[in-house]
């Protein structure tokens, strides 16, 4: 099978050998995960693309013992790309997610709650910034959509598990969910894969929400917005449940994406497919951290 596409060189190794010359191991990915190339004949001293670039390569897919590799027969750099094409996207449309973000929004009868968020999200291009902010470096949420799916998947085990304790109040529980990574759009910055801002870095996805929040130009009456940065933060003053269950679906959400990531790592193989070599994301095993409900 011939390959004539665009990939990120992830790793470069030029050895010599007595029978052919110089030549040269890459690693290629771009969204869909990545393989293993050869390249003969690239010439003692030649120079060859940093890792880190685009290139665009052209070859044969041959098998390698159990595997398969790309046989290069050409191998350049990429004159234009839009680096984006090389990240993975969430698994969910986004113009689905988007919806229902919006009515989780609509479902918050507290006006003072429901115009906190409208204003921290429509704050310049934070919205569509947001909508296609990663949630992790790495990982299942290192995606276009990541953060806001994320969002989705903690939205809803909060209300399945809020439904039955009137003591709890939804409202500021679905605002503080919202708005609690928001810091996505400033922690990471995507060109061909998910990189830390030095914001990011420095202070994370959390703090960064709470900077933003008390940016919000609207008024909320001050025991809820000490609520909202409570919930935001994750650290409560005093007896907040909700602060505690919020919490609690984070970290069963992220307990639920590494098993379905281990799951994945055992059924899925390298595969072909679209006229162009691939490997399926999501076989990468994760370690599974402990659970505390105390915590």
């Amino acid at each position: 099978m011939r390959v004539s596409d665009l990939f990120v060189l992830h790793s470069v190794d030029v050895r010599n050998s007595v029978r052919s010359g110089a030549y040269a191991l890459y690693t290629l990915s771009d969204r869909t995960g990545s393989m293993r190339a050869i390249q003969f004949d690239v010439g003692v001293g030649g120079v060859l693309p940093s890792v880190g670039s685009v290139v665009a390569v052209s070859g044969l897919v041959e098998r390698q013992g159990s595997g398969k590799r790309i046989k290069v027969t050409n191998l350049v750099m990429a004159q234009s790309y839009d680096s984006t094409d090389f990240l993975p996207v969430s698994s969910r449309p986004l113009a689905e997610m988007r919806a229902e973000f919006k009515a989780l929004l609509e479902s918050v009868g507290d006006a003072q709650l429901r115009a906190v968020v409208v204003s921290v999200f429509r704050k310049g291009d934070t919205w569509e910034r947001f909508c296609r902010a990663p949630a992790a470096e790495g990982g299942a949420g290192a995606c276009i959509g990541g953060a806001l799916e994320k969002v989705l998947r903690v939205a809803n085990l909060v209300e399945v598990l809020a439904e039955n304790h009137a003591e709890l109040n939804r409202d500021v529980l679905i605002a503080g969910v919202l708005l609690r990574f928001v810091g996505a759009v400033d922690a990471w910055s995507m060109d061909t894969s998910v990189i830390p801002t030095a914001r990011g870095a420095a202070l994370g996805v959390r703090m960064l929400s709470l900077y933003r929040l008390r940016d919000a130009s609207v008024y909320v009456r001050r025991d809820k917005r000490e609520k909202l940065e409570q919930l935001v933060l994750g650290e409560p003053t005093g007896a907040c449940p909700e602060v505690a269950l919020l919490n609690l679906c984070e970290k069963l959400t992220a307990q639920a994406e590494c098993c379905s990531q281990g799951v994945g790592a055992l059924s899925k193989r390298p595969q072909v497919a679209s006229g162009k070599t691939r490997r399926a994301i999501g076989n990468r095993p994760y370690g599974l951290p402990a659970i505390s409900c105390c915590a």
